[in-house]
């Protein structure tokens, strides 16, 4: 992500056992085919009330006969059995989106305990701009007590700790506002851009849940890898685009309302944007990842300029850390104003302000198709460690212009998008370091200087300590050892030291823990 200047959980399994769902995950998703099918004219009908702009004139209103629609949704399917088929983990979601932003749905969430310990309870992440959550069904481990819900946790107590192995399967029932807050999400010119809309499971490590709150700056959440069955009752007119470009399956139309089915996954969450404003551009022929870029008016030159910088980037990031992870890419541009670019799984939101001005476009579209490995590849507690992955996006973008104009180029960007951040407002924290959760940065200012600027320096001297040989091993190995999974700053010291065959934990205690007056000027 970079700012403008004004769980099925895959902790510990590996990324193919994610991708092969079990025959148990499969008949179920025939079965509520079957459903869908059967119920669609019930269904639209409900959403078409949902939807009329005079039954949704207020917030609790809609609330109101969204609950009433959600109600009317078929139940989800339950799992024959409750066996050790990570295939069956992920999400099923069932909503319907309404026209003064509210979503209102439920979440089944189906978890595989992969832990060595048993798990006394579970932890949902809630969105930001959460009204109403219940817990509405657990099977697989019955409820031990009433859920409690601080802040953005939600956790529901388990009657006996679920063991190694064993399945659990929660449904949330709950209703959401799509808050503009950041401007990354909610209505803007007749774009919806939907994400942190729904509860999702928090991370557990084997010892913790990474349960926390972001701040006002910087990401929101930490989620591990899913697959996901949604079901979006929308307005009709709406083209929709989901995680690589999914544009879903439209299964019931009337009225004013469609009802959308995506299948994707494994991806790090699940976004989406719906738009009846956009034109697209698309490469031609059959090279993969197939890629387009969705342009507002008058910025289809500019849209065609940011098709060939991500190309670039997908073929000098696959040569570089290992394949890209999905089938398509696509570029949004959108009407945020606090964000010049924003990345989801298998898509990016690139600021209007930045097709407008062209300033730094290529660095900023090649920064986001980087967090395509360093987020949605390989994840990281973008709470509690928001560097790793800020920094490994920032110092990839320089890693590019070193190879594809040379390492002048390089350089350059390194000094523009690294150290002048840094160094500009260094001397105003003298106590800051880099490793620290997001919460614990004074201002955005500092964030940003200490993740984005000291981070990416940090890895520059990394690769000098290395080698180029052995650091771009390290890159490699992170990004297919770690595929589908997670890193912290451990996991990182460890594979280093693996790839330099020697300790570096001196040179990470010293960029990423002393305080910055200790650092060399």
């Amino acid at each position: 992500m970079v700012r403008a200047d004004k769980r099925v959980f895959m902790s510990g399994r590996s990324w193919g056992v994610m991708m092969r769902l079990g025959r148990t995950f499969h008949v179920i998703m025939a079965l509520i085919g079957a459903v869908i099918v059967l119920a669609g004219a019930t269904l639209g009908g409900a959403a078409v009330a949902v939807l009329q702009p005079e039954l949704a004139q207020s917030t609790a209103g809609f609330l109101n006969l969204a609950s009433k629609a959600v109600g009317r949704l078929p139940q989800p399917a339950k799992a024959e059995s409750h066996g050790r088929q990570s295939g069956d983990d992920g999400y099923e979601i069932e909503a319907v989106l309404g026209l003064d932003q509210v979503v209102a749905g439920k979440v089944t969430v189906t978890f595989t305990n992969d832990a060595s310990v048993g798990l006394d309870r579970l932890v949902f992440h809630l969105p930001r701009g959460l009204q109403t959550v219940a817990l509405e069904h657990l099977d697989g481990a019955q409820a031990g007590g009433d859920p409690a819900r601080a802040g953005l946790m939600y956790t529901v107590p388990l009657k006996s700790p679920l063991p190694q192995g064993a399945q659990v399967r929660a449904t949330l029932k709950y209703s959401t506002f799509l808050a503009q807050g950041h401007r990354r999400q909610g209505i803007s010119s007749g774009v919806w851009l939907v994400n942190d809309w729904y509860p999702s499971l928090d991370v557990f490590d084997g010892e913790h849940w990474h349960a926390g709150e972001g701040a006002a700056f910087g990401d929101y959440s930490f989620l591990a890898t899913a697959s996901y069955k949604v079901r979006l009752t929308a307005p009709a007119g709406l083209s929709a685009y989901g995680p690589y470009g999914d544009r879903g399956r439209v299964v019931a139309v009337e009225g004013s309302a469609q009802t959308l089915v995506f299948e994707t996954g494994p991806v790090r969450e699940f976004a989406a944007v719906l738009t009846d404003q956009h034109g697209a551009v698309a490469e031609v022929g059959q090279t993969r990842p197939a890629l387009a870029a969705l342009y507002l008016a008058g910025h289809e030159a500019a849209a065609r300029g940011a098709l060939g910088s991500a190309r670039k980037a997908l073929t000098t990031f696959s040569e570089l850390f290992g394949p890209y992870p999905g089938p398509a890419f696509v570029i949004v541009e959108a009407p945020i104003t606090d964000f010049k670019g924003v990345e989801f799984p298998g898509f990016i939101l690139i600021s209007s302000s930045q097709y407008e001005s062209g300033d730094g476009l290529e660095s900023v579209i090649v920064h986001e198709v980087a967090h395509q490995w360093w987020y949605n590849l390989v994840g990281s507690d973008q709470l509690e460690e928001p560097w790793i992955d800020e920094a490994l996006a920032n110092y990839s973008t320089s890693l590019y212009f070193e190879k594809e104009y040379g390492p002048a180029a390089g350089r350059s960007i390194l000094n523009a998008g690294a150290f002048a951040l840094y160094r500009a407002r260094r001397s105003a924290y003298p106590e800051s370091y880099v490793a620290k959760p997001v919460t614990a940065f004074a201002t955005e200012e500092e964030y940003k200087m200490m993740t984005y600027g000291r981070g990416a320096l940090f890895l520059q001297a990394l690769r000098e300590a290395m080698g180029d040989q052995k650091f771009f091993e390290f890159l490699r190995g992170l990004a297919a050892d770690h595929a589908g999974g997670y890193v912290t700053e451990k996991t990182l010291r460890a594979e280093a030291d693996r790839a330099a065959r020697r300790s570096l934990a001196g040179l990470f205690d010293l960029w990423l823990h002393q305080p910055d007056a200790r650092l060399p000027r």
